[in-house]
């Protein structure tokens, strides 16, 4: 028999993925990954300053963070557990290092807030966490204290995460404390944000509860943010990458190959060509289309005109990340303290380059390009202090109208406005993230449920494993690459 072919058009993390899954599968198979850029995983950018290392693509805090939830399982709904268990699989769990939480604040008028402990997708198990760090007035507290009395108002279907805090908690609830830490890490205004698909712990309280905060002490009790480990690995995210095309280094990976179209091949076994852009045709049994959503509609589009169209639909927040390493102590708004040494954590496997990690999330409605601020500060006296910077959202295209050097300006003064930033830039990196971060508006699953139908029945053998489905970050990649590789392994004929 044959060993069966599959065709991976998209090298990113989620192809990536893909690939390996189905390689160290139960079924032998031969792949072929083809990638349009010059880099396999390109949107993995680990860079080092001094003895720091951070990341200008894949965001290390929001993809890693909760790796190990405090009893050694994963904080969030098993997808971090998968995460953790690649990592393993792949043979790097050595180099994964472990850290305790990092200080995570919201900037609201001016000062820093910390985030209430015990926090599920923004929404907190109880409010006295919430009145102790002062993101809420008086006024806000009793209107969120009513969500235990106010008559259930789930309107029966999926609706924004900012719909669903403001009618439960209140618009000051919302804004204040929501938006900035479900918002930022999707670019997205949480009243544009499917609360299904963003917050599916939020969506699941307000269907069985009345209460949004009871429903959530209810369901995911054991969930909260609360002493969840930081992980990151030693040599950054590319390290990762790195592991997964060792591991397929067997197989035909191809960068700099543009693939035109798919097209059925007449006979049984439903195989496809994929045509290349030098004009070479490729013989394949099975194939995953691992691209945003624009490449994916108009490879579906011949055969899938309905998924195409909605597919071409998708909008993505335009958005740039920056790293700017600065002179140590800098940033005198936000510096480190001699706490939370790693070395001496029960679950840390080796010091965290004696650095220390603060995370604060900005308001989008405070007009700021700047949306989420992270900063890592080494302890060693010529070390830098390094800032991670993501800026733009949906609906705030200013970074595609600023050059590289103008966003970086901007970006300072906005750090000397919020903390009060003295000094040079030593060093810089931008990254243009411009199809990274899809909109998932209400009603996303149902749309995804739909495209997902047709292709499967126009093009059977054809998996569909864009980010667009899910999201961003590492866990998003892990699940769509793995799915797609399970539904395609399912159909492969076995030995």
């Amino acid at each position: 028999m044959t060993t069966p072919h599959v065709t991976i058009i998209g090298g990113g993390l989620t192809g990536l993925i893909a690939a390996y899954r189905l390689v160290t599968g139960p079924v032998p198979v031969r792949v072929m990954v083809a990638e349009e850029s010059p880099r396999l995983g390109s949107e993995v950018r680990s860079i080092t300053l001094g003895s720091v290392v951070m990341e200008l693509g894949l965001d290390p805090q929001a993809d890693l963070a909760g790796l190990i939830g405090p009893t050694g399982v994963s904080a969030s709904s098993g997808s971090e557990a998968t995460a953790s268990a690649l990592i393993e699989r792949l043979g790097i769990g050595h180099e994964l290092i472990m850290e305790p939480e990092r200080r995570r604040h919201i900037l609201l008028r001016g000062s820093l807030r910390p985030v209430p402990e015990g926090t599920i997708e923004g929404v907190p198990l109880h409010l006295r966490p919430v009145a102790e760090s002062g993101l809420i007035s008086p006024a806000g507290l009793a209107r969120a204290g009513l969500d235990r009395v106010r008559p259930d108002d789930w309107p029966g279907t999926d609706e924004s995460v900012g719909e669903l805090v403001t009618r439960r908690l209140g618009r000051e609830f919302a804004t204040n404390l929501v938006e900035p830490l479900v918002g930022t890490p999707f670019a997205t205004g949480i009243w544009d944000l499917s609360a299904g698909a963003a917050t599916p712990a939020l969506a699941a309280a307000a269907r069985r509860n009345r209460s949004l905060i009871a429903g959530l002490r209810a369901t995911t009790q054991d969930k909260a943010d609360t002493g969840r480990l930081q992980g990151t690995l030693r040599r950054g995210l590319r390290s990762l990458v790195d592991r997964l095309v060792d591991s397929l280094s067997d197989q035909d990976l191809r960068t700099g190959t543009r693939v035109l179209a798919i097209e059925p091949v007449d006979g049984p076994g439903g195989a496809y060509e994929v045509i290349l852009g030098d004009g070479s045709r490729v013989e394949s049994d099975r194939i995953v289309i691992a691209l945003p959503a624009a490449g994916a509609a108009r490879l579906v589009a011949p055969r899938c005109p309905d998924a195409a169209r909605t597919l071409s639909s998708v909008g993505y927040a335009p958005t740039a990340t920056a790293v700017l390493a600065l002179a140590p102590g800098s940033i005198p708004g936000v510096a480190p303290t001699p706490e939370g040494d790693r070395s001496d954590h029960p679950r840390s496997r080796e010091p965290m380059n004696g650095s220390l990690t603060s995370d604060i999330a900005l308001p989008f409605s405070d007009g700021r390009l700047s949306t989420r601020v992270g900063v890592r500060s080494a302890t060693g006296p010529a070390e830098p202090t390094v800032v991670r910077i993501m800026a733009g959202h949906l609906g705030d295209d200013r970074c595609t109208q600023l050059d590289d050097d103008e966003l970086v300006d901007v970006l300072a003064g906005e750090l000397s406005t919020m903390f009060g930033f003295e000094g040079p830039i030593h060093e810089w990196h931008v990254n243009r993230r411009y199809e990274e971060f899809p909109l998932m508006a209400p009603g996303h699953r149902s749309r995804l449920g739909r495209i997902l139908a047709e292709i499967r029945t126009n093009l059977p053998g054809v998996e569909l494993a864009s980010l667009a489905f899910e999201g961003t970050g590492l866990s998003a990649h892990i699940r769509r690459g793995t799915a797609a590789a399970e539904a395609l392994a399912d159909q492969l004929p076995r030995p």
